[in-house]
């Protein structure tokens, strides 16, 4: 997607988040407690094929950076 909205980019973000908290809930994890663990999950989160994997290795630390104060600025359930 060339140059998003406002509105896509933070649909494409809740959507990325809604993967995150489903694969917490599906192995009964906790969230991710830094950035190292964030990435990780979101490794995971993109690991179900290759174009996940390449989806994930197309994204540099500023943007992983940038998804987790978003993350973390999420309201707890």
């Amino acid at each position: 997607m060339e140059n998003p909205t406002p509105e896509q980019m933070n649909a494409m973000i809740e959507a990325i988040f809604e993967k995150t908290d489903s694969l917490l809930t599906a192995h009964d994890l906790d969230p991710p407690g830094d950035f190292t663990g964030f990435s990780e999950l979101i490794r995971l989160v993109f690991d179900d094929d290759d174009a996940g994997r390449a989806i994930f290795a197309s994204f540099d630390e500023k943007l992983l950076k940038t998804l987790w104060e978003i993350y973390q600025k999420r309201p707890s359930e």
